[in-house]
C-alpha cells in the first residue's frame, strides 16, 4: 500500500516553483482527505466507506492519476515538480487497494507515528553504548554488586566505569 501523505509532501515541496500544478494536486488530495474525515465523523463501517469511496473519490483519483501521467511525460524537469510527478507516477498505483478494502487508510501516518520513537531512539543511541559489551559487563558484575548501587550498571553509567 502506498501513502498519500508522502505523495502530498512532494507536491507541497514543489509549490513555490510550480504553484499551478502543485496547487491542483494539493487540492485534489485535500478533497479526498475531506471525504475520509466525513466518513469517519459519520461512523461509516468499512463496507459503507468502500461504497462511498467508489462514488466520491475514485473518479477524481482516476482523473488525477491520468493528469499525473500526462504531466510527467510533458514536464521534463528534475526539479521539485518533476520529482513530485515521478514519485506520484510510481506510487499512485500502490494506492489502489484503498478502493478495494474499506479498512485501508489513505496514508500510513498512524503507524509511522507509532514507530517514530523507536526509530529515533535507535538512531540517537546507535553509538551511545555497545549493547553486547554493556550486557556482558553487567551480567558479569550484577551478582556481586551492591543492591543500592544497581543504577551504576545502567547503560548511561557504562562508559564512566
Amino acid at each position: 500500500m502506498g501513502c498519500m501523505a508522502h505523495i502530498r509532501r512532494k507536491f507541497f515541496e514543489a509549490k513555490n516553483h510550480h504553484p499551478q500544478a502543485a496547487e491542483y494536486a494539493l487540492g485534489e488530495i485535500a478533497n479526498w482527505y475531506a471525504h475520509e474525515r466525513k466518513y469517519r465523523e459519520n461512523g461509516l463501517s468499512p463496507q459503507e466507506k468502500l461504497l462511498r469511496r467508489q462514488e466520491d473519490i475514485k473518479p477524481g483519483f482516476d482523473a488525477f492519476k491520468e493528469w499525473v501521467e500526462t504531466q510527467y511525460k510533458n514536464i521534463l524537469t528534475k526539479g521539485t515538480i518533476g520529482g513530485a510527478l515521478h514519485y506520484a507516477v510510481n506510487q499512485l498505483p500502490l494506492i489502489e487497494p484503498f478502493f478495494e478494502d474499506g479498512r485501508i487508510h489513505l496514508d500510513n501516518n498512524a503507524i509511522e507515528n507509532k514507530i517514530r520513537p523507536l526509530a529515533l531512539g535507535r538512531k540517537n543511541f546507535l553509538f551511545a553504548v555497545n549493547p553486547y559489551a554493556w550486557m556482558t559487563h553487567t551480567l558479569n558484575r550484577i551478582g556481586n554488586h551492591a543492591i543500592n548501587k544497581l543504577s551504576d550498571l545502567l547503560p548511561g553509567n557504562f562508559q564512566k566505569l
